[in-house]
């Protein structure tokens, strides 16, 4: 059996709790991100994000 399942590619779980350290994390995984030449996904991923 075969079953097709759409799904946004860029959508963010949220936690529950957000705490400092996990803040953290993200600012530095953007970071990298926009010195590795990736800044055109994380505006996409921004405007997926943002707009729902």
């Amino acid at each position: 059996m075969l079953v097709d399942v759409g799904s946004e590619d860029q959508k963010l779980v949220m936690p529950p709790v957000t705490t400092f350290d996990k803040a953290h994390h993200f600012g530095g995984f953007m970071l990298k991100a926009v010195l590795g030449g990736r800044a055109a996904q994380l505006i996409d991923l921004a405007k997926v994000n943002l707009l729902r």
